[in-house]
């Protein structure tokens, strides 16, 4: 997936995809580095952007959104345990993309 379709899917912009990848919680596909350069992106990530996304702007931390995003789409869990030691059950509908 090309990053102006992820930015479109997610509902945010260029620059917060860009601060989620330098921060660690997104990875894209390996290609070409620096200014005017898109990023391309493994379907498992854009769905983690996605998950991400909606997760944030249901007041999640963007930390704690990426680490369920990524347990929600990598491990195919269904729950995850939070910080405080509450547990969230995801909804397949969160991560239909």
């Amino acid at each position: 997936m090309r990053s102006e379709l992820l930015v479109e899917a997610c509902g945010c912009s260029y620059r917060q995809i860009d601060y989620w990848v330098r921060t660690g919680y997104l990875r894209p596909e390996r290609g070409r580095s620096g200014s005017g350069h898109w990023r391309r992106w493994p379907e498992s990530e854009a769905r983690i952007a996605i998950v991400m996304s909606r997760l944030i702007r249901c007041g999640f931390a963007v930390p704690d959104a990426a680490r369920i995003a990524r347990a929600f789409i990598e491990q195919r869990t269904r729950s995850v345990r939070l910080t405080d030691g509450a547990m969230l059950m995801l909804s397949d509908a969160i991560a239909r993309a």
